[in-house]
This record gives structure tokens, sequence and C-alpha cells, in this order.
């Protein structure tokens, strides 16, 4: 498994790790204290008595298994774990017997420093997956994961092809194992990675079998997170976290969307099940709304806007954030934003009245905007 690990090249020196062979040393520097004649003996046997204990060699094997855990832990170089497992001794035996959860760490590490990247992973798995399966899969998951992290989910879905047309049949369907085991975790966590992730796995699973497993595998993954949605929702969406966030709201909004049309069609009492599915789906849309303000989006912003007043939400509030929306983007000069949002206003219900001093107010703010594109708006306003 060690190949799998850690590459060298011919250049490279073979890796060593140089165990301390004691961790105390002798005091030194210290005078002893003058003894009375007599005391000769017990003298003596003080000073083997002291050696025994400060003088005494400690190996790191000797070490609790809590220390040795922390102590390997703390190691962020690949090479040096790798030697540590060619040590023979019972600190190289409690290693290897979690080699692959600290080669994991380091392999995070590198995965978000960017220095192992999603190439590397590939030519790694697809060169050591039929001899050290365990430790490829191990990579992929890694990999898989960083890459979600980062927001990447149109890269996570590139990194699944490429690795099927890399891999043979048996060995890509290892790597479909730990994806689906990965994604059946995420019931248990609330992050928009999580989710984000397991959704994009689905969705790649589903569109590479559609098979009637893998539908029953989407209906289940979306059920679960409409269980968890308010959990979920409650998170703001931290730096890098917009497309997974974004990724999982629309996937709610879609289940609403779904189920208000099939209740639609069902049931006689419509009206009851439409408010009921109104509220539920203006409930995400509202948080796709506040979490897209968030982060400066403001064109994915004002479409939430929009699907807010086809729910027949206030109209005033609707008049202010859309208000709000457009200032943004004038003020970060954003033009195609902002020319984007201001037509919004036409869809709201009488808006030349209900949105008159708002649109007053763009109206100055968007003329006394830096740029001569922003010298033209009549047909906006």
């Amino acid at each position: 498994m060690s190949s799998i690990l850690v590459s060298y090249t011919e250049d490279d020196d073979q890796p060593r790790i140089k165990l301390a062979s004691q961790l105390a040393r002798p005091c030194h520097g210290s005078r002893e204290s003058p003894t009375r004649f007599g005391d000769d003996k017990a003298t003596e046997l003080s000073r083997k008595k002291h050696s025994s204990h400060v003088g005494a060699p400690v190996n790191l094997s000797q070490l609790p298994r809590v220390i040795l855990f922390q102590i390997i832990s703390n190691i962020s170089d690949r090479r040096t774990l790798l030697s540590l497992c060619l040590v023979p001794t019972a600190f190289g035996d409690f290693f290897n017997r979690g080699k692959l959860g600290f080669f994991r760490s380091v392999y995070s590490e590198e995965v978000t420093r960017g220095e192992y990247t999603p190439d590397n992973a590939i030519v790694t798995i697809t060169k050591h997956i039929k001899k050290h399966p365990e430790a490829a899969v191990m990579i992929f998951e890694v990999a898989w994961k960083g890459i979600i992290c980062a927001g990447q989910l149109k890269g996570a879905v590139s990194f699944l092809y490429d690795l099927d047309g890399r891999l043979d049949g048996e060995d890509f369907d290892m790597v479909l194992l730990s994806l689906q085991a990965m994604s059946n975790q995420a019931v248990l966590q609330t992050s928009w990675e999580a989710w984000a992730a397991a959704f994009t796995a689905i969705d790649f699973l589903h569109e590479t079998y559609r098979s009637h497993s893998t539908k029953t595998m989407v209906k289940w993954i979306q059920h679960e997170a409409v269980l968890k949605r308010r959990e979920i929702m409650r998170q703001g969406a931290s730096k890098g976290q917009w497309n997974n966030a974004y990724c999982v709201l629309k996937k709610l909004q879609s289940y609403y969307g779904v189920e208000k049309h099939r209740k639609g069609k069902k049931h006689f009492e419509w009206k009851h099940f439409e408010r009921e599915d109104n509220n539920d789906l203006a409930e995400v849309v509202q948080a796709t709304l506040n979490l897209a303000v968030h982060e400066h989006q403001w064109v994915e912003a004002s479409k939430q806007v929009f699907e807010l007043v086809m729910l027949d939400a206030d109209v005033h509030d609707l008049v202010r954030i859309l208000e709000k929306i457009c200032s943004g983007a004038i003020s970060e000069n954003r033009w195609q934003d902002a020319t984007e949002t201001i037509r919004l206003f036409k869809n709201i219900l009488d808006y030349e009245n209900v949105a008159e001093e708002s649109l007053d107010r763009l109206r100055s703010q968007w003329y006394g905007a830096e740029g001569i594109r922003w010298t033209y708006g009549n047909d906006l306003f």
C-alpha cells in the first residue's frame, strides 16, 4: 500500500525518519550536594534509583496510545508518514493499524491547500486501484470532498466522468459504491456542503443508470432534505459555499413544486393543499432570496423576488427588497444586473403606484452613477 500513499522520483532520496531513542535526558550541570561520611551507600542507592527514572531511555513505543496518536496526527508530510510504517517497532505497528486514517488527514490538508489536485487523484487512483483498492477509494473520497468544499459542483461531475473514462467497469463500480455511501451519510448532517455533495452524487448516478433504484434514491434524498430543511436553511453561507447552498435550496424548491403539482391532480380540496404547499415553498424561496442578497448575487435575488410575486407574497415587502437589490447592483457598477432587476418591477401588480417612491430613488441613483452607460435608462423607468 505504501506506493499509492506517496510517490517518489528517481532523484528523490529515500525518505528516512530519525526517531529519538529517548524523550527524557539526564539532567546536566547540577552539582551533587555534599554528603556526610557514612552516607555513601545511601547516596549510591539514591543515584541508582534516580537514574532509573530520569536517565533511562524512553522509547516512543512505550508512550500511551493517546500520545502516539497526537504525535502522528500532527505530521503533515506524506513521506514522513510513509517512513513511520517502515519502523519495525511497536510504534510502527501502532501507526500501521491506523495508516489510512492518518494519510486521509494529510491528503485532505494537501487538497485544501491546492497542492493535490483532482488530476493528481485520477492518476493515483487509476494507477493503483487494482493492487490497493482501499487506499485508492480513500483518495477518491478525499478528492471528492475537496472539490465539493470548494463549491465546484460542475468540477465534481467532471471528476466522476473522467474516472469513468479511465477505470474499467468493476473498478468504477467500487468508486460509485463509495460515492453512494458518502451520500447516505448526508442525512446525518446539516451542512450545505454535505447535502450539495449528496444531490450532486445522486443526480450523477441517476443520469448514468436511469434505473428504478436510482430514481428511488433521488426521491429519498430529497425527502430527507425536506425533513431537515429548517436546520439546513438556518445556516449562513461561508466563503465559497454559495454554489453549494444554492444547489440545495433549488432542490428543495423543485421538490415543493413537484409536490404542489402532484397534490393538485390527486385531491379535490385543492385550495387547502395549494395554500399549505405555497407556504412551504415560500419559506424556501425566502431563504434563497436572503442568501442571494447576502452574497450580492443580485440577478438570482431578483429571480427569487419574482417567485414570491407568483406566490402572492406581500407586495410592499417585495418592492422594498427589489429596491435594495437594484440599489446594490448600481452601487457596485453592475449595469447588466441593475437593468434586469429594474425590469422586474413591472411584474408587480399596480407597480407604478406601489413602487413609485422606490423607482424615484433608483432613478436618481441610476443617473448619478459614474459611467456613460448609466446615462441611458428612460425605457426602464
